[in-house]
C-alpha cells in the first residue's frame, strides 16, 4: 500500500466527493493517505448501504448523502477533488455520472478513479474476479442494482479519456499480497454465494450460474483466494 501514500500524500484535499461511496472503503483510503482535506461528502443511491456505512465509518469530517450520481444537488465547481472507486462498472449511463462530476469539480480540481480490473491477475485473483461476476449477474437478474462485470485494464483508460479526463498519473496496487488456502473461509464464501444463487432458481440463467458457481468452488480449492489488483487514475477535466 505504500505506493498509494506515495501518491496521494502529494495533494491536499480540500473538499472531496466520493460518488457510489458504499461501505465508505474508499473515503477511509482517502483520509489515511492524502497529505490532509476539510471535508469528504460520500453519495449513493442506496440508503440501506448508507445506514449501514455510517454505523462502521468513524472518519473525521464524513458526510453521507443519499443522492444520485446522475443529477447532483451541488453548485457549480464545488468541489477540490472527486472521486470514483469500484463504481464505474454500476453505473448504467457512464458518461451522465462522469459529466456531472466534472460540473462540479473546480477548474484545478483532481478527477480519483479506482477499479479493480479482470485481465492480468493471477490465478488466485481470478477466483476473486469470477466470485464478483457471479454476484453480478446475480445483483441484474432480481434488480438488486445496475451491476456489470468488471472493465479489462486498458479499457478503463480508454473510457475515462473518452470522457475528457486527462491522466496525470495511472498506478496499480493490491491492498494484500496474501493468498488464502483457508477452508473455512472458503466455506463461508460458498454458502452466502449459493445463498444468492437459490434466490434465482425460476430464473432461465439458473443452471448455467449454478454450473459457474461449481467450477468455481474447484477453482478456489485448487489456486486459493486473492484480493484482485487495481488500478488508480489521477486526472484533470
Amino acid at each position: 500500500m505504500r505506493i498509494i501514500k506515495e501518491n496521494l500524500s502529494k495533494f491536499y484535499g480540500g473538499k472531496i466527493l466520493d460518488v457510489g461511496t458504499g461501505r465508505g472503503d474508499f473515503i477511509k483510503l482517502l483520509s489515511e493517505n492524502l497529505k490532509g482535506y476539510d471535508k469528504i461528502v460520500g453519495i449513493d443511491s442506496h440508503e440501506e448501504i448508507l445506514d449501514a456505512t455510517r454505523e462502521k465509518l468513524h472518519t473525521k469530517n464524513v458526510e453521507l448523502i443519499k443522492m444520485d450520481g446522475e443529477n447532483m444537488d451541488f453548485e457549480d465547481e464545488s468541489f477540490d477533488a472527486v472521486c470514483l472507486s469500484n463504481t464505474l462498472h454500476h453505473l448504467s449511463d457512464k458518461t451522465r455520472v462522469i459529466e456531472e462530476m466534472k460540473r462540479v469539480l473546480k477548474t484545478n480540481g483532481i478527477f480519483i478513479i479506482n477499479e479493480m480490473f479482470c485481465d492480468h491477475q493471477n490465478e488466485a485473483q481470478m477466483a476473486h474476479v469470477y466470485v464478483h461476476h457471479i454476484g453480478a449477474d446475480i445483483d441484474m437478474i432480481t434488480n438488486r442494482m445496475n451491476h456489470n462485470y468488471t472493465y479489462r485494464r486498458e479499457e478503463i483508460k480508454e473510457i475515462i479519456r473518452s470522457q475528457g479526463i486527462k491522466i496525470l498519473d495511472a498506478f496499480e496496487f493490491k491492498y494484500s499480497d496474501e493468498i488464502s488456502t483457508n477452508t473455512d473461509e472458503f466455506e463461508e464464501i460458498y454458502t452466502a454465494v449459493g445463498k444468492r444463487i437459490e434466490n434465482i432458481r425460476q430464473s432461465p440463467r439458473y443452471e448455467e450460474i449454478k454450473k459457474r458457481f461449481e467450477d468455481l468452488k474447484e477453482w478456489m480449492n485448487k489456486y486459493g483466494l486473492a484480493g484482485a489488483t487495481q488500478l488508480m487514475i489521477i486526472g484533470k477535466k
